[in-house]
């Protein structure tokens, strides 16, 4: 005999050594069937037609003396005899169609299923009419020991496709070495599939003994049930079926855990069954099992419970320091609920859209961006940190479920969504969105007609509104901070606030959410969250870092004695860049007051606004006809606007601070007093004013400039064009 050996392995061994081909094939599946207390009522054999999808015959899931409530699981033929089972649903049976056929359909449901190779997958053949060997695998009784539970029998003959051609049921001959003593010791090889061409080609499916024979097996061949309209939609669409959809989430949710460093000792898996299940200690299907046969029955047991998994993500993140797993199955905790809350036709199709979104085909907007737009007039819904994806950031819609005649943020978020994305994207999304928004306004307790427009109508007004404005990439913002005193009354803590306005979707101003922790500050610390608050701008609505508008909201006090903002260290001459924005929350509109601004800057009136106030008679000395220079201007538009900036710019270069009083109404404005407190307190020389910024100490704005934005319609009230 000649022939080379294979070539070694690196331990020593051949390559066929360490990788021995498998004896039993990895689509014979053994099929199990229990009623609520564990007790057997069926046993049966199956093949796999796809990665879940098992073919059997009728009567193997569904005993004549099974309860309605009987559990069905299979098993993988080769899998140790007492080797872990995997929850199954019967998703098509011929018999309960009408249609009299002795064959199912059922899909694995079991987080922990392996599917075999797709390579192998078998074809649907009639066989043609030639005689040609055909093998069954099965699982039939008189191979049933104690020590090996049901064991896998193969055995072959030779197939006559013309025997019984005419009759619906055909009767398969095995060889005499391969049949049992008796027909009855058969019981078990029902649903064992029979094949040909190297186990390729599937062609009858095993319904049971020929009490005649023991060599005799009678089957239902395959081309009656692919004549069955029933079996090949089935068969065609099981992935699109609920059963199909709870495994790949259920699998994902066992795959993270078992990837899960924390959980990498049996102790720990044990530790966390015992938590989310007291009893599973005493249970004899859960005592013997460990690592990931414990786990895979963890989430089965609990994927059977109402909110079973997201109390199994709740427990890892309190008691593992795992954050991005906690994330994970937080996710795949709503997906699984959202799966029950859409339907599997909405829950696949939009999965299917949305998964193979990237960064790029939102036009550049980011999910966050949308979601914040989406959740805008609403409850705040967080956007946690792992739903990063337009799928992910969904479903978290989805399972916040809103009671409201308004539209849900969820139905904004797809349509918003789908207004960035364009193309047949968008088009696939606005159906499935519309087609939910129906569902809602009919599932609906009660006629709402008093509570505005339903749902669907409301999209569609929505989608109105998206054509002429569209969701487009945010190129600028405005933020605005806020400092008010602790409520405490440290004087050395400051509640801090950041709203934001994102252009060219201007919409209403928006709270940018922080941590509650965070909130009270050290004035020292206020511009590294300022900082922090741009950061969130930059990376949650994609604001470039250095098209984002600052503006401040300041305590009088604050604002009346700017020494204090410096001596806290909040404004070192290096630290702040300037000019600052300040704007004030008092409008004046308090008729009393707004007379004596008129009263008071009457006298500007020819003065065009804008221009630098060089020369004003003194405020405080009313007989006094000699001009002092002020430090001041008023602004006809706000310091963002184009105008206001040039102003700004202007005043900058001479280097006057821009100023205007926060109104407090319990207090007089006294105009000369802040005069001074900007000379002397902000150390402002006005030897050097229409100067050029130089090198020396006196320069203007060399340590303190603010800006205090005017009141709304203050020019008018000034100059007197508002009675």
């Amino acid at each position: 005999m000649t022939g080379t050996l294979p070539p070694p392995s690196p331990d020593g061994g051949t390559a066929d050594e360490d990788h021995p081909a498998p004896t039993t094939p990895d689509r014979l599946v053994e099929i199990s069937v229990r009623d609520a207390h564990g007790r057997q009522l069926g046993h049966g054999s199956g093949w796999l037609l796809d990665d879940d999808l098992v073919l059997t015959a009728a009567h193997v899931p569904v005993p004549a003396e099974g309860d309605p409530h009987a559990v069905v699981e299979v098993r993988r033929g080769s899998a140790p005899p007492y080797g872990i089972w995997h929850r199954c649903a019967l998703v098509w049976s011929g018999l309960a169609d009408g249609a009299g056929l002795d064959a199912a359909l059922l899909v694995v449901t079991g987080a922990g299923w392996q599917p075999p190779d797709p390579r192998h997958r078998p074809r649907l053949d009639g066989g043609g009419t030639s005689i040609v060997d055909f093998e069954v695998f099965g699982f039939p009784a008189f191979h049933h020991t104690d020590r090996t539970a049901y064991d896998v029998h193969q055995c072959g003959g030779r197939l006559r496709p013309a025997n019984l051609g005419r009759s619906e049921i055909r009767v398969i001959e095995v060889a005499a070495e391969d049949a049992p003593a008796t027909p009855e010791d058969w019981h078990g090889v029902s649903g064992a599939a029979v094949l040909t061409d190297d186990q390729h080609t599937l062609v009858a499916v095993v319904i049971g003994a020929d009490l005649g024979s023991p060599r005799r097996l009678r089957v239902l061949p395959v081309t009656r049930l692919l004549h069955d309209a029933g079996f090949r939609r089935e068969r065609r669409e099981h992935r699109y079926g609920e059963p199909h959809n709870r495994r790949t989430v259920l699998a994902a949710v066992l795959a993270r855990l078992t990837r899960a460093e924390p959980l990498a000792s049996t102790a720990a898996c044990r530790a966390l069954a015992d938590r989310l299940l007291p009893g599973a200690a005493a249970d004899p299907e859960m005592a013997g099992l460990g690592g990931h046969d414990l786990l895979t029955a963890l989430v089965d047991r609990l994927a059977t419970r109402a909110g079973g998994l997201t109390d199994l993500a709740a427990d890892y993140a309190r008691t593992c320091e795992d954050q991005p797993t906690a994330g994970e199955l937080a996710f795949l905790a709503e997906e699984f609920h959202a799966l029950d809350l859409l339907g599997v036709p909405l829950w696949c199709g939009l999965r299917e859209a949305l998964r193979r979104l990237v960064h790029a085909d939102l036009g550049g907007v980011p999910v966050p961006a949308l979601h914040a737009r989406a959740v805008e007039g609403t409850d705040h819904i967080p956007l946690p940190a792992h739903c990063d994806d337009p799928w992910k950031a969904f479903v978290h819609l989805v399972c916040a479920r809103e009671d409201s005649p308004r539209l849900p943020a969820a139905l904004r978020f797809l349509e918003l969504l789908a207004s960035a994305v364009g193309g047949t994207t968008s088009a696939t999304v606005r159906a499935c969105n519309r087609s939910w928004a129906r569902r809602l306004d009919l599932a609906r307790d009660t006629p709402r007609d008093d509570d505005g427009p339903g749902y669907a109508r409301q999209v569609d007004e929505l989608r109105s509104r998206l054509v002429s404005t569209p969701v487009q990439r945010t190129t600028s913002a405005r933020l605005l901070v806020e400092l008010i005193p602790d409520p405490n009354s440290d004087p050395d803590g400051w509640t801090v606030s950041f709203c934001f306005q994102c252009r060219p979707h201007t919409g209403t101003w928006q709270r940018l959410p922080m941590p509650l922790a965070e909130r009270v500050i050290h004035l020292s610390r206020l511009f590294d969250r300022v900082e922090t608050a741009c950061r969130t701008l930059h990376d949650v609505h994609g604001v470039p870092h250095d098209r984002i508008e600052v503006e401040y909201i300041l305590p009088l006090d604050l604002i009346d004695h700017p020494d204090k903002l410096i001596g806290h260290g909040a404004l070192p001459p290096t630290a702040a860049t300037f000019p600052l924005v300040v704007h004030s929350l008092d409008r004046l509109h308090n008729s009393t007051w707004r007379a004596v601004w008129q009263d008071q800057w009457r006298r500007t009136r020819p003065h065009t606004t804008g221009r630098l106030l060089f020369q004003i008679t003194a405020l405080d000395h009313a007989d006094r006809t000699t001009a002092e220079p002020v430090a001041g201007v008023l602004l006809t538009e706000k310091p963002g606007s184009a105008t206001g900036r040039h102003e700004v710019s202007t005043a900058l270069r001479h280097g006057v601070p821009l100023v205007m009083w926060r109104h407090d109404p319990r207090a007089q404005p006294d105009f000369s007093a802040l005069s001074r407190r900007i000379m002397t307190e902000g150390r402002l020389d006005p030897r050097h004013l229409r100067q050029d910024d130089g090198a020396g100490q006196d320069v203007w704005n060399r340590y303190f400039v603010v800006i205090f934005d005017t009141p709304d319609n203050l020019p008018g009230l000034v100059y007197g064009e508002a009675s």
